[in-house]
């Protein structure tokens, strides 16, 4: 398998954000209101915010674990409901790196460098936790992705066992 370079913090002062300002956005990072640190696979190619990065900007996240949130008594007042926080890692113990996409905006603030993960329907493994899952890439689909080849089978969901959950913590209310 070939070498990869991989650069963690920005060059020259630019700001890094996990919450995807894309090229066109010339405001305050503050301003950018929508929520683009996840995009839906399906959707990515045609939505203006993601757009130009799906044809030429791919990337890779390495994560050791994401969560999620687990509303345990949607039924209850805000004030009363309880949550169990779920965190979620690979069930082999290998390295996660999840698909994303980069881009790159000049703010009133200066550059930002921001990135999203992309995100398909889940997999038995997230049943129950969400309706979606980020879409991990193996170390064979890692430069392909990089280099922007098609691959067709990212809409398919993560097979059982891949992802491990464990309840991490409950929070009150």
């Amino acid at each position: 398998m070939g070498q990869f370079s991989v650069e963690i913090m920005p060059p020259n002062g630019s700001v890094l954000s996990g919450n995807q300002h894309p090229g066109f956005f010339k405001g305050a990072v503050k301003e950018w209101k929508a929520t683009t640190f996840n995009a839906k696979i399906e959707e990515a190619f045609e939505k203006p915010s993601f757009r130009s990065p799906w044809k030429s900007k791919h990337c890779l996240v390495p994560v050791d674990s994401f969560w999620e949130w687990k509303l345990l008594n949607p039924e209850a007042p805000k004030s009363k409901q309880v949550k169990d926080r779920y965190c979620i890692r690979r069930g082999d113990n290998h390295p996660m790196v999840l698909a994303g996409l980069w881009d790159r905006a000049t703010t009133a603030e200066g550059e930002v460098i921001s990135f999203t993960v992309l995100t398909r329907g889940n997999g038995p493994d997230m049943e129950g936790l969400h309706t979606r899952e980020p879409i991990m890439l193996h170390p064979e689909e890692w430069r392909p992705w990089l280099d922007c080849e098609p691959m067709p089978g990212l809409l398919t969901p993560t097979a059982e066992g891949l992802f491990r959950t464990a309840i991490e913590t409950r929070v009150y209310a």
